[in-house]
């Protein structure tokens, strides 16, 4: 298992949010955009969940 340093396993969870989000954007693509925010949220918060389970 690699360490991690601070909050960089943040980025790893919300990266693929921001970059899909931007591509709607992008694409003007707007009805994917709440999708893409509540996917993201979804993410961020299953990477937390791992994160918390993992043994220290």
């Amino acid at each position: 298992m690699t360490e991690e340093i601070g909050f960089s396993w943040l980025a790893g969870a919300s990266l693929p949010a921001a970059a899909f989000f931007l591509l709607g954007i992008y694409g003007r693509a707007w009805r994917m955009l709440p999708g893409v925010v509540v996917l993201g949220i979804g993410h961020t918060g299953v990477h937390l969940g791992c994160r918390r389970a993992a043994p220290a």
